[in-house]
């Protein structure tokens, strides 16, 4: 069934929907300003320890990085497969 026209008393449905809806926002809005949020963070003990063990590591031997970057450069950098082989198992 299609309805033409105005029905009476729409104007005021739509007026009373509007102000029901303003509110509807206005109460939202205050709720968001209400909620009060801290960010926390917990750290678990493993992670405190991988973080001590990190900064007790020795510093970038920057004498050793320079030589082994000229000689990349230079293209004589030679490594030799037992040596590394070797520092690898002893790591493990």
């Amino acid at each position: 069934m299609k309805i033409h026209g105005k029905l009476p008393g729409s104007q005021d449905i739509n007026l009373y929907t509007q102000k029901v809806a303003n509110s509807e926002v206005k109460d939202k809005v205050l709720a968001q300003e209400k909620t009060v949020s801290t960010d926390k963070i917990d750290i678990s003990q493993k992670a405190k320890e991988l973080a001590a063990a990190i900064n007790q590591l020795p510093g970038i031997r920057e004498d050793k990085v320079k030589a082994a970057k000229a000689a990349l450069e230079a293209g004589n950098y030679n490594v030799d497969p037992l040596k590394l082989a070797e520092k690898i198992l002893k790591e493990l």
